[in-house]
């Protein structure tokens, strides 16, 4: 009887499965090597034949050709396992080291201000990233941050695009504007118009990638520890919260940088094009104003 994925060592005679190391939007992800070279690579696994395994694939591919510099996981390998009656699917990537959420956890639970606006600089570099391709990324949290394995890069990497979309058409026209939709992404990062069921856009990953740095910095956010009773309810409950929150109260102990940007991501027009140098060019300003002139630069976890 043929064995399938999860009983095979090595995947098309040359990729040896590993430990699993996390779960994404549509699968598991497993450490494991490439026999070839000897490297070290990560293997996304699909638990379940979804749409998200494809979109996830059709834009890595999309982002790896345009531009192979840009700062996600480099895509070595796609396939499925043919041989067998379960058919799993799996992409094979470079492996990149630990996520923000990771870092977070290791580092009691905060970051300090100037890891954040560095954080915020990398971030809105990866966007404009993105968003240059056409894609947004509509899944903004700590856990598809990742850092280099390589202690001398401070590049920060964006993953998991299994809920990306396009929002320019094969013409080069922007979506339309459309509402009744029903939301995706993270409820707690996720912006107040995709709790509204608005179609999203670039403002959106920007609105998000505000709540996620408040949290990095100061270890929660108003909403979080709401009863809830189900998908819907968290959804609507998490909204009414945000609404009554004033940003004032948002950011209260924040950087002023932080208040801005967030009221900025919830002033833009669906179709606008966001300011990422002049945001770039704030959170540098604001870490350089902060950080100790006598300590290097360095990310906390880097201590």
């Amino acid at each position: 009887m043929a064995r399938n994925l999860e009983q095979s060592a090595v995947l098309v005679g040359r990729f040896r499965k590993g430990p699993k190391v996390g779960t994404g939007s549509f699968g598991d992800v497993y450490e494991g090597c490439d026999l070839i070279n000897n490297k070290p690579v990560a293997i996304k696994q699909e638990l379940r034949e979804s749409k998200t395994f494809l979109r996830e694939l059709d834009i890595m591919k999309r982002l790896q050709i345009s531009d192979s510099s840009i700062g996600i996981p480099k895509l070595l390998y796609d396939g499925t396992t043919s041989t067998h009656t379960l058919g799993y699917r799996f992409l094979v990537m470079e492996l990149l080291g630990q996520n923000l959420s990771e870092l977070h956890k290791s580092c009691g639970g905060t970051f300090t201000c100037p890891t954040v606006c560095k954080i915020a600089v990398e971030i809105i570099t990866r966007f404009e990233e993105l968003h240059e391709q056409g894609v947004i990324h509509r899944d903004v949290k700590p856990q598809n941050f990742l850092i280099s394995r390589d202690p001398h890069d401070s590049k920060i990497f964006i993953c998991d695009f299994g809920l990306s979309g396009r929002y320019i058409d094969d013409n080069g026209n922007h979506m339309l504007f459309q509402t009744g939709l029903k939301p995706i992404g993270t409820a707690r990062y996720a912006s107040m118009r995709v709790h509204r069921g608005y179609e999203r856009s670039r403002r959106d990953d920007f609105e998000a990638a505000g709540y996620m740095l408040i949290y990095l910095l100061k270890g929660s956010l108003p909403w979080q520890g709401l009863k809830l009773k189900d998908r819907a309810h968290k959804w609507k409950v998490i909204l009414a919260k945000k609404k009554e929150t004033t940003l004032e109260e948002l950011t209260m102990n924040c950087p002023t940088v932080l208040h801005d940007f967030v009221a900025y991501c919830r002033a833009m027009r669906f179709n606008q094009r966001p300011k990422y140098e002049y945001w770039r060019k704030r959170f540098l300003s604001t870490y350089y104003e902060i950080k100790d002139p006598d300590t290097p630069d360095y990310y906390d976890w880097i201590q």
